[in-house]
Formats: structure tokens, sequence, C-alpha cells
């Protein structure tokens, strides 16, 4: 789900056809998912492309959009860019932490950050590395790390996630995208742009629902998409199956039949009929050619 964009920052999928990175970086064309590339730089085009990339791990990037007001140190500073296919199924990517998760992202609380930049010895880009880190302030922006475990120049645009033992598996959620460190030092202190605080702009401006565990306000509504990421521990994605998210308050109750899902936004007063006769329509058609199913089954392996 975090992957190598040819402007030499890092972006994070929140989407299959969607990821979100920082707003400085630029125009992107492409993103690649990996853990390592050999990459060539070229400070003077601003570019920085994978040599010799592992097949099928390219994705094209149709536009960038990035924030109206995304200057460095706004608090905004985030664009999201649409792919031209999608890069992995909705499954297997971490959503966006939100209202009542949100909550968790407190002062000492622990996040992992990662990354395609640099390290604090190692000038080699195109690594993908990890590290726990510390919060230090959830102010306007994300104050996150330390000078021993930090961001590094490269890291721009690239994610922190909140891992969460729900009881029935481990859930990560990214909190938000790194935008700048402390000025003059190689690695240290970042500042990541919210992502609660600019969801309704993400929403709006890309016709994305990012929000299925809630309203982008920041209220517990789970929708038939609210589930756990297919990641393990590493945050890698995994082939076991999915359950619905309980991270808030209770799960979503899967309908019987697939085809009947219904909208996490409730029906307004003038579509209560239809609502009703739909559903109605749906049982019979449950009843009469499809075999019963658990109300709360697990959703179907990876594809």
């Amino acid at each position: 789900m975090v992957g190598w964009l040819d402007n030499g920052c890092t972006g994070v999928l929140l989407a299959p056809k969607l990821l979100v990175t920082a707003a400085h970086c630029g125009d992107a064309t492409a993103f690649w998912l990996g853990d390592e590339f050999e990459v060539r730089v070229d400070d003077e085009a601003g570019t920085a492309n994978p040599i010799d990339e592992p097949a099928g791990s390219a994705r094209r990037v149709v536009k960038c959009t990035p924030h109206p007001h995304g200057e460095i140190a706004s608090g905004r500073d985030i664009a999201w860019c649409e792919l031209a296919e999608p890069a992995l199924d909705s499954r297997q990517i971490a959503p966006a932490l939100l209202g009542c998760m949100r909550d968790l992202l407190t002062e000492g609380a622990d996040v992992t950050l990662v990354g395609f930049g640099r390290d604090a010895t190692d000038d080699a880009v195109g690594i993908k590395r990890r590290a726990t880190a510390t919060v230090t302030s959830s102010g306007a922006e994300l104050e996150i790390g330390d000078s021993q475990r930090g961001t590094c120049a490269g890291d721009s645009g690239s994610p922190a996630f909140v891992q969460v033992d729900s009881g029935t598996g481990s859930e990560w959620w990214v909190a938000g995208v790194l935008s700048n460190g402390l000025a003059g030092e190689r690695c240290g202190v970042g500042y990541y742009t919210d992502l609660s605080a600019v969801l309704p702009w993400l929403e709006q401006s890309s016709g994305v629902d990012l929000s299925p565990c809630g309203t982008s306000e920041g209220s517990w509504s789970p929708s038939v998409a609210c589930q756990h990421a297919a990641l393990d521990r590493d945050g890698k994605p995994t082939s076991t199956d999915v359950m619905w998210s309980t991270a808030c308050g209770t799960a979503y109750a899967a309908p019987e039949s697939s085809g009947c899902a219904l909208s996490k936004s409730g029906p307004s007063s003038g579509a209560h009929f239809r609502f009703f006769a739909l559903a109605a329509l749906c049982a019979w058609l449950r009843r009469r050619y499809c075999p019963q199913a658990s109300p709360h089954a697990a959703t179907a392996q990876r594809m």
C-alpha cells in the first residue's frame, strides 16, 4: 500500500486507484509498489525513476490534485493522485484514521512510519524503510519522532500508521502524511498532515468515499466496506479472511445476500418506501434462489 513516486516522494493508497502524498512533491506520472528499487535520480528534471523495476510493479498516474492551500507547514500539505488501474484490492488497503479512532492519536502514542527516503547513515533512496516512533504533538499538524527514530530526506508524502489490536485481528489505520522535517537536519522530527482534518476535501474533490467506517465529520456509521485491512503485523498484504471492523463500536451487519448491501448513509424520508420495497424484493429473491448465509460471515478471500 506504500509505494514510490517518480517525483522522488512516497505515496500511500487510500483506495484501489487513489493515493495521497505531499502537495509540495508536485506532479507524478508513475507509482511503484515494492520494497526496494535501484533508483536513477535526475535533480535537474526533478525525477527519480527505478532502474529495471520488478515486472508488474508500475502503475500509471493519471493526474495529481494538490490541496488549494497545500503549502509546506500549512497543515494541508497534501495531494491525491489517481491511478489508471487499481494497484491493490480494497481489502488490502488501510483506511484513514477518523473519528473515534483519531482519539487514539494522543501525545506519547506509538505509530509506524514507512517511507523510501534516506536514513541517518545511508544516502541510498528507493529502499522502503520502517520505524516505530512516538507522537509528540497532535495539534494543527501531527509532530512525530525524534533524532533517533524519525523521518529523513526523501520521505515526503510517506504515511504514519496506527496499529490497533481489535481482539479479532490487527487493524492498521493511516493517521497522516509527511509534509516536512526540521530545517537543516538530516533526520528527526516529522510534521504530518492530519488526514482527519482534510478528509472532507479529499472526498469532495476526488469523488471517492474514504470514510467507510463513518462520516467525514467523525461519527461511527459503518458500511459494508468498513473492514479490517488484510495485512499482517508488519503491514504487508495477506490472503487471510477480512472481517468487519469493530474498532469503535458495533460492526456492520453483513447482508444475507451480497447483492443487497445498503448505503451507509441511511435513506431519506422520501426514500423509505423504495427502501422497504427493495428489502422485500431482496428477501424474496434470497428465499427463491439463494442458500441461507450467516449475517456475520467473513468477506471473500483475496482475489
